[in-house]
């Protein structure tokens, strides 16, 4: 089984999307994947932005995230990724300044589906911010599922 870990800043809106829509794209496709997410700077316990709650279920796949809570990264979720996805090229550097040994499978989103762009943080915008970047998401985890396939 391989290990993705999808990273963000605060783990409270993009890298839960991210964490929910993979595990649920993996699974209909029959994917032995296990899906974490963490944040660089997140705090601990804290609840998930109620706008990524609701963007998830505009998304109409029936992924409820109200239950997630923010969690640090640590060392051993770096070192037990088969691959890492960050949501940004600044987080990406922050992992390669602190684990350079994990470099290898440490991506960017953008850089892994080739859409090249960084996942725009909707913290603290409306709702419309967070169901384009819930879309955005899902899209391009789409494409990272088709890769990952092809790499078996």
């Amino acid at each position: 089984m391989k290990n993705v870990l999808f990273l963000c800043s605060g783990n409270t809106c993009r890298s839960p999307m991210a964490e929910a829509i993979a595990k649920e794209i993996f699974s209909e496709k029959g994917m032995d994947i296990s899906v974490s997410s963490r944040g660089l700077y997140a705090f601990n316990g804290e609840s998930v932005s109620e706008n990524a709650v609701l963007a998830m279920k505009e998304l109409g796949v029936g992924i409820d995230i109200s239950d997630h809570r923010a969690i640090g990264v640590a060392r051993d979720d770096i070192d037990g990724a088969d691959y890492i996805f960050t949501m940004t090229q600044s987080h990406k550097g922050f992992v390669e300044s602190n684990s350079p040994h994990k470099v290898e499978n440490l991506f960017t989103i953008g850089e892994f589906t080739n859409h090249l762009k960084d996942i725009h943080d909707p913290f603290g915008g409306d709702i419309n911010h967070y169901i384009a970047c819930a879309t955005e998401l899902k899209r391009l985890i789409t494409r990272m599922a088709d890769k990952l396939e092809d790499t078996k």
